[in-house]
């Protein structure tokens, strides 16, 4: 009897995966006597073995998204987006499972389910979900041409763009543009999509944005993929505008929850030198062009009104009367901050209406970060990265920008609530100010020498 090839794409990232692939490694396991299991952590791999095996492979493709226990179901996304980049992407059907083999929600390109881990499960059942031309294909697109030249270059529709969206994370802040964006893969920058508004929208001020635009999410949070991310979509895309969308921690006392923050200059407050206990920060910092941020806070109502204009009518409550946006400064760092205050000292504040003399004076001492600045309204982890590319660059009708809805007060409150849902409703807040705001910055591109004046 032929075996059968199954192929599975499952990531352990907790312990409890390891209970998937202690089972599948098992040599007593009933499924090796029916196929030939193959287990890969991502999609490199894959890739690999699709350009090197034979042309009448036949196999099951199947994604473990890890459903169950601990591990959310980003990973599995994550995966299933990146197999929509390989090539031969359309020529595949792949199939999920969890861990018990249970229908997962959110996934539309579901084919089939199955229990592969139950006893009696007979692989036959599975269809073949590679076509017979699937490699001929995929080897004809990754050859290079006759002049021995391979040809690289971003589509024409994602070059001179208006806007580049970019996000630190998949789950929540990405997640908000993927639900309110028609999206398709984009070329050139990894997790990029070209992206368009599914439904035009009444503004109070403008005509809400039509045209395409680009959406891009780190593939991990922080200084180090911002700065790629955004380097590469300004050098090969070349908007006008790169925004980051997101959420950050804010200063207690100075903003309240789900106001936006956009930084008019950010502070990198981690790159020192420790000196007797304490950082002593180099205080590096980028700024946002000076006549993009007089022409933010001449508009900074009529941004309001737009989102105002924008907001879905269950999720009102999110404006409160209080909303503001606050046009100021900022911190960013490597790290994420769950210690209240944090903020306040930074920027030399006292705390004694925070907390008792002797509690001010160990959290002083506790913390190995000096004053920063006293404008400071809040921090996260990519800013700086933003606006330091768009600098170093040096493009000269290229604005970054920062558009940060405040989650929490750099405490431990990050993802609290009924439904834990402070975050995803801060991510939503950063895309309503983001879409408000675009047909505005239409008017400032138009008109950029009168803001510079």
């Amino acid at each position: 009897m032929t075996k059968h090839n199954i192929i599975i794409i499952a990531r352990c990232n907790v312990d409890k995966d390891m209970e998937l692939y202690q089972l599948l490694y098992s040599k007593s396991y009933e499924i090796h006597k029916k196929a030939n299991i193959y287990i890969m952590p991502d999609v490199e791999p894959f890739n690999n073995l699709l350009v090197n095996c034979k042309d009448d492979f036949q196999f099951s493709l199947l994604v473990h998204v890890g459903a169950t226990g601990e591990t959310t179901k980003y990973d599995g996304q994550l995966i299933i987006e990146q197999l929509k980049q390989l090539p031969y992407y359309s020529n595949l059907n792949y199939e999920l499972t969890s861990r018990k083999g249970k229908y997962v929600e959110g996934f539309g390109d579901v084919v089939y389910t199955l229990d592969l881990l139950h006893p009696t499960f007979d692989p036959s059942v599975l269809k073949s979900n590679i076509l017979a031309n699937v490699m001929s294909e995929a080897e004809a697109m990754l050859r290079p041409s006759d002049d021995s030249a391979i040809k690289t270059e971003a589509p024409l529709s994602t070059v001179n763009l208006d806007f580049v969206i970019q996000t630190a994370l998949y789950e929540h802040e990405f997640a908000v543009y993927k639900s309110k964006c028609k999206l398709d893969s984009a070329h050139g920058v990894y997790n990029s999509y070209n992206a368009l508004f599914k439904e035009k929208i009444q503004l109070a001020h403008g005509v809400d944005y039509e045209s395409n635009f680009l959406v891009v999410h780190q593939e991990q949070m922080g200084l180090v993929d911002a700065a790629i991310h955004s380097t590469q979509v300004i050098s090969l895309h070349d908007p006008t505008f790169v925004i980051m969308s997101g959420v950050c921690g804010g200063r207690k006392g100075q903003v309240n929850q789900y106001d936006v923050i956009i930084p008019t200059t950010v502070y990198d407050y981690a790159t020192g030198k420790f000196k007797e206990g304490k950082l002593e920060s180099l205080e590096y910092e980028a700024s946002v062009r000076k006549e993009l941020t007089k022409f933010l806070i001449a508009h900074n109502d009529k941004i309001v009104h737009n989102m105002r204009s924008l907001i879905d009518e269950d999720r009102k409550d999110l404006l409160s009367k209080d909303f503001k946006i606050v046009i100021d400064e900022f911190a960013c760092g490597p790290w994420v901050v769950k210690t209240e205050g944090f903020l306040n000292k930074m920027a030399g504040e006292e705390l004694t209406k925070y907390s008792t003399e002797e509690e001010n004076k160990m959290f002083l001492e506790s913390i190995p970060v000096n004053k920063i600045n006293e404008k400071i309204k809040g921090l996260e982890m990519e800013s700086y990265s933003i606006l330091r590319a768009g600098e170093v660059i040096q493009k000269p009708n290229h604005y970054s920008l920062v558009v940060k809805s405040v989650m929490d007060f750099t405490n431990e409150y990050k993802n609290d609530g009924q439904f834990k849902e402070i975050k995803s409703s801060a991510s939503y807040i950063s895309f309503l100010c983001v879409r408000a705001m675009m047909p505005l910055l239409l008017d400032f591109k138009n008109n950029i020498e009168k803001w510079k004046k």
